[in-house]
């Protein structure tokens, strides 16, 4: 190839690579955080429920799948509850016999209400005739006796009933008990979520506070993000903020600052973040005002923007 040609192929070439330098250049410049944000970034997380069994027992049922949504209230598991099932029967007859008992203490202190009352009205008689002389001495105190023994049977007959009335107390409390305790063989969500986790399995034998699974509330969602040291002076509890997830890159999240840490930590390992040199970043999560159709979860790697200048508009995606 004669000089001129090789002059002309390296002038195109220069061209060619001037041009591609210069729309990577603007790429990166379109691409630069816009000013009035603070970048951040961290992963997806929720409070975490533990749902744990109340009695110890063997695992019957289980009613529940890791990822599985479910209200609060729902069935989720059914510990074997036999024994308490011949528990409730024995406190059942137990409560039934003290009612009896009751039943029988009020006819018994009603009857000497009534032979009380009577003795009182002969002894008032009686005294007033001994009196006057109409009876002997020896008549009224066989009046004055059967009054003093109905009296002593009338409190005889009203501790009679304190007491069965104290038995059906306790039958009712054993009753009650053991009705807790059945109740707590049916281990039911304490809210509305996600099975996030499964822990046990259909047979396994729990103590009493052993886990069952792990719930988290998909509505209540945060991103715990990290934020470089120089920059957390700019940031405030209430600030407005985009989450970013890699599944949606180009839709944002709507968030608020709702924590900020007080103490600097080394950038944890599995957080990637813009300045690479940064050693020290501030904790901070920024609370999910919306997660539709639960579309968002937990272990979630995400990257946010905190507005810090209100009137600074939103970019219309991510920059990186």
């Amino acid at each position: 190839m004669k000089p001129r040609g090789l002059l002309l192929l390296a002038a195109a070439l220069g061209v060619i690579f001037l041009a591609a330098a210069f729309s990577i250049y603007r790429q990166r410049e379109a691409q630069r955080l816009p000013p009035g944000f603070v970048f951040a970034s961290g992963r997806l997380e929720a409070e975490v429920v533990t749902v744990a069994t109340r009695i110890p027992g063997r695992v019957k049922e289980i009613h529940f799948t890791e990822g599985k949504e479910v209200k609060k209230g729902d069935l989720l598991a059914q510990i074997e509850a036999e024994e308490l099932k011949a528990r409730r029967a024995r406190a059942l007859a137990g409560l039934q016999e003290a009612q009896a008992r009751l039943q029988m203490a009020r006819a018994t202190l009603e009857k000497a209400q009534v032979a009380y009352e009577q003795a009182l009205r002969d002894q008032r008689r009686y005294r007033e005739l001994h009196r006057r002389g109409v009876i002997s001495q020896k008549e009224f105190e066989r009046v004055e006796l059967l009054f003093q023994t109905r009296r002593a049977d009338l409190r005889l007959a009203r501790e009679g009933l304190k007491a069965a009335q104290k038995g059906v107390s306790q039958a009712k409390a054993a009753l009650q008990e053991v009705e807790a305790l059945l109740d707590y063989s049916q281990i039911k969500a304490p809210i509305t979520g996600a099975i996030i986790r499964k822990l046990t399995n259909v047979g396994e034998m729990l103590s009493a506070g052993g886990p069952l699974c792990l719930m988290a509330d998909l509505d209540q969602l945060y991103l715990k993000a990290y934020v470089p040291e120089r920059e957390i002076g700019l940031l405030a509890l209430g600030q407005e903020a985009r989450v970013y997830v890699d599944a949606f890159p180009k839709r944002g999240f709507p968030a608020r600052v709702g924590y900020i840490a007080r103490k600097a930590e080394f950038t944890p390992k599995e957080v990637q973040t813009r300045a690479e040199r940064v050693k020290m970043v501030y904790a901070v999560k920024l609370y999910l005002q919306e997660n539709p159709g639960h579309i968002l979860t937990p272990g979630m790697p995400a990257d946010a923007l905190i507005r810090i200048s209100p009137e600074a508009p939103w970019p219309k995606r991510l920059p990186r």
